[in-house]
């Protein structure tokens, strides 16, 4: 047993929760495992030595973001167990970064989201070896990396974008997104703010030997009067205008927990401010998450057992609010952050240690990409509402359909911009075609059961007649969650809640953070007038809902169901309705 973490075994309070709810059956959510101890002050840890080889072979590439036959470097796709990295780095630069990132990825998991179930799904990665080539894709010219769900049926999967860097500076990204995985998967209703403190804290963490340490701080900082010295966005050394620029935040300017709370979207800051001001606001907020982060994870026995309390909450799916006033109950926020603040006057910063024997070199697969996968994998990652995207995008399809007019994944990218233009003719023709070339691929078919859908009568029994094969399959064991909560939601409106109960809790049970999910399970059960289970149902939809997308039309469906339940109860007691 590790000295500050403890492996949990047991399944997810809140699938377990959603099941019972399932079935009107009481359980009991087991514990989440204690994450923390008083740690010791720990001088800072060696970082590792850039790879040379690697920085000069990025440094020669040629034509910015070209694909091989325009000029551009070789992409290679390498699989090992946990991910699928597609890259422009020289094949043994590749191999040292993905045996780097699955050790990072298992160590992460093992000190940090001992839970079960895992994630599922083999997550990709498209690494660019220059930033100006990231940049060319990117949604935002402040992201340094950014990680897609991959829920959709037009992503091939969970997708994290990264730039190398050398130094460990890549490793530190994927930690930092690899946490946005996880706290999504078992803490998805938690604010943005406590979602990007506790990434800041775990990018920190590093293995040197049978030792591991995190909570490093992730700036340099002076103190007396505490301050942080950061580089600005445009700091990158790659011959950006801006190179060199400083961005200082001091201790005091932090923002307050109160004033976190209700930061909802502006945490990023608004698009509309320049660019300097806005990642001087960034860097502020990610600063002052990381403090409020690391002060409860590393500070005194009393703020480390309220906060792992807080968690053991949001795991079982409580929402955050009451999650944080039942945990920190008799503890006011201004006392947090007072004594954090004292605390960061200091010249040390405390981290956490445990021994760890780090797991061996995983087993890797390795193959030449294709000039149209190569464009395919830059469509899949041009993301965002910027215009000049959409249109990079397009032309990457159709590159891609130039140079290959049978590849399967060119032509259902092609059914997605049809889509988008509601050409749902052209879209339904093309996904169609795509499974026909590749028969065993789901996504083509939860991709043309939502186009067929699109705009028709979901009241036509024409419609789904013709789309009874593709239903079958849609709600397949083997389907995504996001497959799988499709096929039952269309099980409600073809009025069949008994088939549509078994996808839901298998979706469930495979995206716990889905609340999505519940919401259809919740559907399906007052369908069958189990008006509890139904509203137990809502509520952890409710209650999971990321702040960005929540919206009062999930409140009025919430008291929708709670009035449902309080007429069943009055026609049972032979009272009238209300």
């Amino acid at each position: 047993m590790r000295a500050w973490i403890v492996r949990d075994s047991a399944r997810l309070s809140r699938i377990a929760l959603a099941l019972a709810i399932a079935s009107s059956v009481a359980c009991q959510p087991p514990e989440a495992p204690s994450t923390a101890r008083r740690p010791e002050p720990q001088p800072p840890s060696t970082q590792p030595t850039p790879n040379r080889a690697c920085y000069e072979a990025a440094a020669r590439l040629g034509v910015e973001l070209a694909c091989p036959a325009q000029g551009g470097p070789a992409w290679v796709e390498l699989t090992s167990p946990h991910f699928r990295l597609r890259t422009d780095l020289p094949s043994a630069c590749a191999r040292a970064e993905l045996v780097e990132y699955e050790r990072a990825y298992v160590a992460l998991e093992d000190l940090a989201f001992p839970y079960q179930p895992s994630p599922p799904d083999r997550v990709n990665i498209v690494l660019f070896a220059r930033r100006k080539d990231q940049r060319r894709v990117s949604p935002d010219p402040l992201f340094s990396g950014w990680f897609m769900r991959g829920s959709s049926p037009w992503q091939d999967g969970p997708t994290l974008v990264l730039r190398w860097r050398d130094g460990g500076g890549s490793r530190r990204s994927f930690l930092h997104e690899m946490t946005h995985r996880f706290v999504r998967f078992y803490f998805g209703q938690v604010p943005t703010w406590m979602n990007e403190g506790l990434a800041e804290f775990y990018q920190s963490l590093q293995v040197s030997g049978d030792v591991a340490e995190m909570g490093a701080s992730p700036r340099e900082r002076s103190v007396a009067p505490t301050r942080w010295e950061i580089s600005g966005a445009g700091d990158f050394g790659d011959g950006s205008p801006d190179h060199g620029r400083r961005i200082i935040v001091y201790a005091d300017a932090l923002p307050s927990i109160d004033a976190f709370d209700r930061m909802t979207g502006d945490f990023y800051g608004p698009r509309a401010l320049p660019v300097d001001a806005r990642d001087a606001l960034r860097t502020r907020n990610y600063l002052g998450a990381w403090a409020i982060v690391h002060f409860l994870k590393t500070g005194p026995p009393k703020y480390q057992r309220a906060f792992d309390a807080y968690l053991r909450l949001v795991l079982a799916g409580k929402a955050h609010r009451s999650s944080w006033d039942s945990a920190f109950a008799g503890i006011p926020a201004g006392e947090i952050e007072s004594a954090m603040k004292q605390r960061l006057d200091r010249p040390h910063t405390h981290r956490l240690r445990t021994k760890y024997a780090p797991p061996p070199p995983p087993p890797i697969a390795e193959r030449s990409m294709s000039d149209a996968e190569v464009h395919l994998a830059w469509f899949r990652v041009r993301s965002g509402d910027r215009a000049e995207r959409a249109v990079e995008g397009e032309a990457d399809v159709e590159e891609a359909l130039r140079r290959e007019p049978d590849n399967p994944e060119a032509i259902f990218a092609r059914a997605l911009l049809h889509l988008k233009a509601r050409r749902l003719v052209e879209a339904e023709a093309d996904a169609r075609r795509a499974l026909e070339l590749r028969p065993e691929e789901l996504r083509y078919v939860e991709g043309l059961v939502h186009i067929s859908t699109a705009g028709r009568s979901l009241q036509d029994w024409k419609l789904w007649k013709k789309l009874e094969p593709l239903l079958e399959r849609l709600g397949d064991p083997s389907a995504t969650a996001s497959a799988l909560n499709m096929s039952a939601r269309l099980s409600i409106v073809r009025r069949r809640p008994d088939e549509g109960l078994a996808a839901a809790k298998l979706a469930i049970q495979k995206d716990p953070a889905c609340w999505e999910c519940y919401e259809t399970l919740a559907g399906l059960l007052y369908e069958k007038q189990d008006f509890d289970a139904a509203l137990g149902a809502m509520q952890l939809a409710v209650n999971l809902v990321p702040e960005h997308l929540a919206s009062p039309a999930l409140l009025d469906r919430l008291k929708g169901y709670e009035a449902a339940r309080a007429n069943a109860a009055r026609a049972k007691a032979g009272s009238p309705f209300r």
